[in-house]
C-alpha cells in the first residue's frame, strides 16, 4: 500500500515539473519577442540617465539597436518590402520633322502625367528629357517608338531598396538623438554644458536636414522614371527640306581652307625666324669660344696631354 502511495506521488511530481517547465519556456519565448520589437528605442531608455557626456556613444548605440532590430526582422519582411528602383530610358528615333515631333512629345508627357525637364534642339537633330510617373513607365516608353522611326533603346535600372532603407533607419536614428539633446538642453544649469549642448543640438540638426534632402530626392528618382528622347533627321535634310549642295558655298569653303593653310604656313615660317635666328646665334658663339678660334677646349685637352 505505501509502495502505490509513493508511486502516485511521483507521477503527480513529475507531471506538476513538467507543467511548470513549458509555462516558462513560453514567458521566455514571449519576453524574448517583445524585446526584439523594442530594440529601437533600447538603447535611448537606458542611458537617459547618464548625462551629457554620453550623448555621443548613446546616439551610436540608438543606431546600432536600430540596424540589429532590422537585421533580426528582415527575413519575416523580405517578402512585403517595397521595393525601391530608379528607372531610365533612353531612346533614339529619326523623324520627318522637329516642331512636328516637339508637339508630338510635349502631349505624350502630358498624356502619362509627366513633364519635360530639358530639351534642346539643332538644325538636324533635338533632345527631350522626360519626367513620367514610375507606375507608367512602360507603356510610355513603348509608346514614344511609334513617333518616328526606331533606330535604337535601352532602359537601365537601379536598385536602390538597401541605400533608401538604410538612411530611413538613420534618419530616425538622428531623430531620437535630437529628442534627447533638446530634452538635455531644457535641464541644462552650467554655461558650458550650455554651449556643448547646443553644438550637437545643431549638428545633429544639420545631419537631420541633409538625410531629409537626400530621402526626398531618393522619392523622386522613385516616383518618376527619366525617359531621355534623341531625335534626328534623315541625312542631308532640315526642317525645311532637304539640304541640296551649292556650288558656291563649296567653292567658298574651298578658297577658305586654302587661305587659311597659307597663313599658317607663315606663321610658322615667321616663328622659325623669331625663335630660331636667336637659338642659331648663342650655338654658333659657344662653338667660337669652345671649339673656334679662342678654343677653350683645344686649350684644356692640350694642357692635359
Amino acid at each position: 500500500m505505501k509502495k502505490n502511495t509513493f508511486t502516485v506521488l511521483s507521477v503527480l511530481a513529475a507531471g506538476s515539473l513538467f507543467f511548470v517547465s513549458c509555462g516558462n519556456g513560453k514567458g521566455v519565448q514571449n519576453m524574448t519577442f517583445s524585446t526584439q520589437s523594442e530594440a529601437k528605442f533600447a538603447a535611448p531608455k537606458m542611458t537617459a540617465a547618464r548625462g551629457f557626456n554620453s550623448v555621443r556613444s548613446d546616439a551610436i548605440a540608438t543606431e546600432d539597436a536600430a540596424f540589429e532590430y532590422d537585421e533580426a526582422n528582415s527575413f519575416s519582411e523580405v517578402s512585403s518590402i517595397e521595393r525601391k528602383i530608379i528607372r531610365n530610358g533612353n531612346i533614339s528615333l529619326e523623324v520627318e520633322s522637329l516642331d512636328d515631333a516637339e508637339s508630338r512629345i510635349g502631349e505624350w508627357a502630358t498624356k502619362f502625367g509627366g513633364y519635360i525637364t530639358n530639351s534642346w534642339e539643332s538644325e538636324r537633330s533635338a533632345n527631350y528629357t522626360v519626367k513620367i510617373p514610375a507606375e507608367k513607365f512602360e507603356d510610355a516608353f513603348n509608346e514614344s517608338k511609334t513617333y518616328g522611326k526606331f533606330l535604337n533603346g535601352n532602359i537601365n535600372a537601379d536598385d536602390i531598396t538597401d541605400q533608401y532603407y538604410d538612411l530611413e533607419t538613420r534618419l530616425e536614428a538622428k531623430k531620437i538623438l535630437r529628442e534627447r539633446l533638446e530634452n538635455y538642453l531644457k535641464n541644462a544649469k552650467e554655461t558650458k554644458e550650455l554651449l556643448n549642448i547646443e553644438k550637437e543640438l545643431n549638428s545633429a540638426v544639420s545631419e537631420i536636414e541633409s538625410m531629409e534632402g537626400r530621402l526626398r530626392r531618393m522619392k523622386d528618382q522613385v516616383s518618376y522614371s527619366t525617359i531621355t528622347i534623341n531625335l534626328q533627321l534623315p541625312y542631308g535634310t532640315t526642317n525645311e527640306g532637304y539640304d541640296w549642295p551649292s556650288w558656291s558655298n563649296g567653292l567658298r569653303r574651298f578658297g577658305g581652307n586654302i587661305l587659311h593653310f597659307f597663313i599658317g604656313f607663315l606663321n610658322v615660317i615667321l616663328y622659325v625666324i623669331i625663335c630660331g635666328i636667336p637659338v642659331l646665334a648663342v650655338i654658333a658663339l659657344l662653338y667660337w669660344i669652345l671649339f673656334g678660334k679662342i678654343g677653350l677646349v683645344k686649350k684644356l685637352f692640350k694642357k692635359l696631354k
